[in-house]
């Protein structure tokens, strides 16, 4: 029995379309693709093409985006490709190759380390989907449209003149005080899950917090700069400082104090661990208490997390393109000119 590398699946799923150009990269050794190295594959690619980036126990390194493009990964918790995960480095946006421009790429299934948009302005729209990401740190030049959906975030660092920057159903994981740093008066947080035994904010300014889960968060009654928040129908547990009603801040409709009852949080409530399950039971408190209807947390809104990625987890969704599983040869020794009996499985993910 073999395995099917991703980028196989991407032309098995992809042929059919004949006006965009398909580009498969893989570092593995003998892998037949058309690139084993990604910056030399994106530096060669067009406008609106698509790369297949395959799973490794290598990473790809630092990759900078000149131009508009679609890269998928592995995803970043894998159940097939030999469990490979698709890795970088940092990863740069950058506005200096005119004509071409990164507005409107789209970034799904990988682990990377950071995240830098460059100072130059107007790169726009750009989605970050499924992926886990460990910093975020954007400057300050204009920068509209973006939006981080369904990933797992360790850290957030936003300054001003990002209008209508949203953060939709994603893990966000405090790891150190002060996690959440960003300013401006269009940036949202809604149905995310922000989970850590730490200070939420820092230097926190302007920004509408709706429908998330703070899970052991201090949400910083002492913490400087956290100022002109607008927090509406969240739940907060486990910290002593658990009120969203301080200082300069606007807050109604919140649920504090209150054990949103989780499924299953692992060994630690307070970290986060793939094998924590954010489903909440019956009779919880998050349970039809959005904005919107839906409920509060990452499976209510526009985009419930969704389940998927290592069997035995459910917050590691792979990509939403059928991948193939297994591909088995019946016959193991073919004559010349014979014909290979080839068994394939796959599955569609959500």
């Amino acid at each position: 029995m073999k395995k099917l590398n991703l980028f196989f699946v991407a032309i098995l799923f992809f042929a059919i379309s004949a006006n965009a150009q398909i580009i498969t990269v893989d570092n593995n050794p003998n892998s037949g693709a058309m690139y084993d190295n990604l910056q030399t594959a994106i530096d060669a690619a067009n406008e609106g093409d698509t790369l297949f980036v395959s799973g490794s126990n290598t990473s790809y390194g630092d990759i900078t985006i000149n131009k508009s493009l679609i890269l998928i990964g592995s995803g970043y918790n894998t159940d097939n490709q030999y469990d490979f995960s698709t890795q970088i480095n940092d990863l740069y946006f950058v506005n200096d190759a005119d004509p071409t421009n990164p507005s409107n790429s789209l970034v799904i299934g990988f682990i990377m380390v950071g995240i830098f948009p460059s100072n130059n302005p107007n790169i726009d729209n750009i989605t970050f989907k499924r992926n886990k990401i460990q910093s975020i740190y954007a400057g300050s030049s204009p920068k509209n449209n973006w939006q981080f959906v369904n990933n797992v975030i360790n850290n957030i660092a936003i300054q001003d003149n990002y209008p209508n920057l949203v953060f939709r159903n994603n893990i966000i994981i405090i790891e150190q005080n002060g996690q959440i740093k960003a300013q401006g008066g269009s940036i949202i947080f809604t149905n995310n899950i922000i989970i850590g035994n730490k200070d939420a904010f820092w230097y926190t300014q302007y920004i509408t917090f709706q429908n998330n889960i703070f899970y052991y968060c201090d949400l910083g009654v002492s913490s400087p700069y956290t100022d002109y928040c607008i927090f509406t129908n969240n739940i907060s547990y486990g910290h002593a400082n658990s009120s969203f009603s301080y200082g300069t801040n606007t807050a109604t409709g919140n649920i504090e104090a209150t054990d949103p009852l989780f499924v299953n949080t692992g060994t630690y409530s307070e970290t986060y661990e793939y094998i924590d399950d954010y489903n909440v039971q019956g009779g919880s408190p998050a349970i039809g208490a959005g904005t919107d209807g839906t409920d509060i947390g990452i499976y209510g809104g526009l985009y419930p997390f969704p389940v998927g990625g290592n069997a035995t987890y459910t917050t590691s969704p792979m990509p939403a393109i059928p991948q193939i599983m297994q591909m088995i040869i019946n016959n193991s020794v073919v004559p010349e000119d014979g014909v290979i009996d080839i068994h394939i499985e796959g599955q569609v993910n959500d």
